[in-house]
């Protein structure tokens, strides 16, 4: 902010020069709104990054103009901010939250920058869920067998481990492990129930590398 006085030399001919009484213009800083708070996701999950606002008065309210990948959004506010959260939709793919411009809706001057250029910019980085198919499974087997199933597991990487929970028939949740992608085969326990036998998947999880 910088404050500038100014004032008129009035002279007339011979008389004698006199000054006017001062006026005073008061130039505000522009508004300033910037973003943080990169991170990863899952697939199919919501977000949020990280706003602060600065050069605004307390009472003064405020709207940011952003992009969430291609799509224009808005957030409002009032007062200067720190890391408030701004959350963003569900998110399949890799998204930037990019901040285009902040403008100031109340109060006088209503001043707005169109020119946000440090700290525009945070990324979500989604990662893909990952995948369980059954390859192949034996479809007779005798009472008392303990037989094995074979599945396909994509998506994951190949140093990141992975639990699969799954259920046979109406029994508790079972669990195998593994890492990378690829083709896995395991015992699913023995059974006894003589007719059709169910295995349901429960869910497949990363682990992590």
């Amino acid at each position: 902010t910088k404050t500038t006085k100014y004032r008129v030399l009035v002279r007339s001919g011979a008389c004698a020069s006199a000054y006017s009484s001062e006026v005073v213009i008061t130039v505000n800083e522009l508004p300033v709104a910037t973003v943080s708070g990169s991170k990863a996701i899952c697939e199919g999950s919501r977000s949020f990054v990280l706003i602060t606002v600065t050069n605004v008065t307390s009472a003064q309210t405020w709207e940011i103009t952003y992009l969430e990948g291609s799509t224009t959004k808005t957030m409002t506010g009032t007062g200067a901010v720190t890391n408030d959260t701004l959350f963003t939709s569900v998110l399949n793919q890799t998204t930037d939250i990019t901040l285009q411009s902040i403008k100031i809706t109340s109060g006088a001057p209503l001043c707005s920058n169109n020119n946000l250029v440090n700290n525009a910019t945070a990324t979500i980085t989604v990662i893909e869920n990952p995948l369980v198919t059954i390859s192949s499974y034996p479809k007779n087997v005798c009472k008392g067998d303990n037989p094995a199933i074979t599945v396909v597991i994509s998506k994951v990487k190949s140093t990141e481990s992975w639990t699969l929970l799954y259920r046979v028939n109406n029994g508790a949740n079972t669990s195998t492990t593994g890492v990378g992608s690829g083709t896995f085969s395991f015992n699913i326990g023995i059974l006894n129930n003589e007719g059709p036998n169910g295995v349901r998947f429960v869910s497949l999880t990363n682990t992590g590398s």
